[in-house]
């Protein structure tokens, strides 16, 4: 089997076996992929300042504001539920209970644990984008 190889000035043809083309194919797949990831975190010489300080890029320094904003928005709508539907989210989010746990914890079913959650989530949704 031929590989070519394109350098600057020249061009190489190589014969190769075929168990080795798989390995050379899946290679070339790797280096390709790398380039792209390296090129993805590539910073242009334009975007430094006159004390030679890299500027944040647009497409970066929006979404870090908007994504402030959210949880922000968020947090907010927390605060309003009742002091019971917080302490439920707690304890499901960030203590990782299973809704089997907090059921057994309350006494109650966990069918009743996972519609005081569908609750939750649903005042958390509403009016989300017009309370700003």
């Amino acid at each position: 089997m031929e590989r070519v190889y394109r350098f600057a000035n020249e061009k190489v043809v190589v014969q190769v076996d075929e168990r080795w083309e798989k390995v050379l194919r899946e290679l070339d797949r790797v280096e390709y992929n790398n380039h792209q990831t390296a090129r993805r975190h590539q910073c242009s010489l334009s975007a430094v300042d006159q004390d030679g300080d890299f500027l944040a890029a647009k497409d970066t320094a929006e979404p870090a504001c908007v994504v402030e904003t959210e949880y922000e928005r968020l947090g907010r709508r927390i605060h309003a539920l009742s002091p019971d539907r917080q302490r439920l989210l707690f304890w499901y989010f960030w203590l990782k209970k299973s809704q089997k746990e907090l059921a057994a914890e309350e006494g109650v079913t966990t069918a009743a644990i996972s519609a005081r959650l569908q609750t939750i989530y649903r005042q958390l949704k509403k009016n989300y984008w017009t309370d700003l």
